[in-house]
């Protein structure tokens, strides 16, 4: 859509579209009001009953976090280690291409 006065784009035509939509999906959000608030409601009922199961049994939680806490270090050590010899064999293999390239010439 251009405008008639400077024949470029006519952003009063995407802010009428933009408004089209927002509305289209305002209306959307209004149809599903009470399952947002269901939703809101068993969010915090999920995180009030995390916390309590938290604190009625700490030591179960530290048990499990001494056991995955090596798992987890073992698992991100291995993925760096091959990151850093990506990136070394990447770089091997730009100054191989510098070096044949400068013996073609």
């Amino acid at each position: 859509m251009t405008c008639n006065k400077c024949k470029a784009p006519c952003q009063e035509g995407r802010s009428e579209r933009f408004k089209k939509i927002y509305a289209a999906t305002w209306k959307v959000a209004e149809r599903r009001g009470e399952g947002i608030m269901f939703c809101i409601m068993a969010g915090l009922l999920a995180i009030s009953l995390g916390l309590w199961g938290l604190s009625a049994w700490w030591w179960s939680v530290v048990e499990l976090l001494r056991g995955v806490l090596p798992l987890a270090l073992i698992f991100f050590g291995v993925l760096a280690l091959a990151a850093g010899v990506m990136e070394i064999n990447k770089g091997r293999k730009h100054k191989n291409d510098e070096i044949s390239a400068a013996e073609d010439e």
